[in-house]
């Protein structure tokens, strides 16, 4: 991502029906975290702009953001925010065993190769102690790679059975694993697959506020998304959407592996 990117999020965040809308599917799918781990050690391994570890700061004060960009770090502490860490998802520069909870926000898609990415998850459960969470949420299906993917920089995409796959072999426990924005998901392919390839549509980044003719829909996009995340609160996964979620356990050694939830 570019410096310019940054500063858009950070003054997008707060307000956008996207980052809303999302917050409130991360809350339903972490409620087994926070009852396990009361005031955790937090680790959010590509923190950006700060706006999600400003988030998990209400569940735990112990929260740690890590990133590798110097101008995002900046946007973290404009937020108010003090333990930040620069460094790679892929390296971290943390201790073995040495967090809680560790959350990765779309970082996944920023690096290059698969190969890559293995590597981050890898170092997610080393950084875990035993019985440990991680909550991963990554983009979704190598064939919805757009001109939004060309803007942001980002180079993968992922079905939920090869991104559990991958955190099994990194030695994950898959707890919960399914798709988010599913509901908006027919209207984005439209756009991206259609739209802009013909020319009938910005080849920006979505990230962006509805243009004006279409500002009076943030509120039911966002809607849109608090209804997948109730049906989310009751168990449900669902089965495709433009985002993978996943729910992760570093296995303690006193627990019995459970069987991941592998499916496309």
């Amino acid at each position: 991502m570019q410096d310019s990117d940054f500063e858009d999020l950070y003054a997008l965040e707060q307000a956008m029906w996207w980052f809303r809308g999302m917050k409130r599917v991360t809350e339903a799918l972490m409620r087994p975290v926070w009852a396990d781990k009361p005031s955790p050690a937090v680790l959010d391994a590509g923190c950006g702009t700060g706006d999600m570890m400003q988030w998990l700061q209400g569940y735990s004060p112990d929260v740690t953001g890590l990133d590798l960009s110097p101008t995002a770090l900046r946007c973290c502490r404009r937020r108010g925010l003090e333990r930040l860490v620069e460094g790679s998802i892929t390296h971290l520069p943390f201790a073995d065993a040495r967090f809680d909870v560790v959350t990765s926000f779309d970082v996944l898609a920023q690096l290059p190769e698969e190969a890559d990415a293995v590597r981050a998850l890898s170092e997610l459960h080393r950084v875990l102690r035993p019985g440990g969470w991680a909550f991963v949420r990554a983009a979704a299906y190598p064939w919805m790679r757009s001109a939004h993917d060309v803007s942001l920089a980002s180079h993968l995409r992922f079905t939920r059975g090869r991104l559990s796959a991958m955190a099994e072999g990194a030695g994950f426990e898959v707890r919960r694993s399914g798709y988010a924005n599913m509901l908006l998901f027919p209207a984005a392919m439209l756009h991206r697959l259609a739209l802009q390839p013909l020319g009938l549509s910005s080849r920006r980044s979505d990230v962006r506020p509805l243009p004006g003719r279409l500002a009076g829909f943030d509120s039911l996009f966002r809607k849109l998304l608090e209804v997948e995340a109730a049906l989310m609160a009751r168990g449900l996964s669902l089965p495709f959407g433009l985002s993978v979620v996943l729910l992760l356990r570093r296995p303690s050694t006193t627990e019995p592996p459970t069987r991941p939830n592998l499916q496309p």
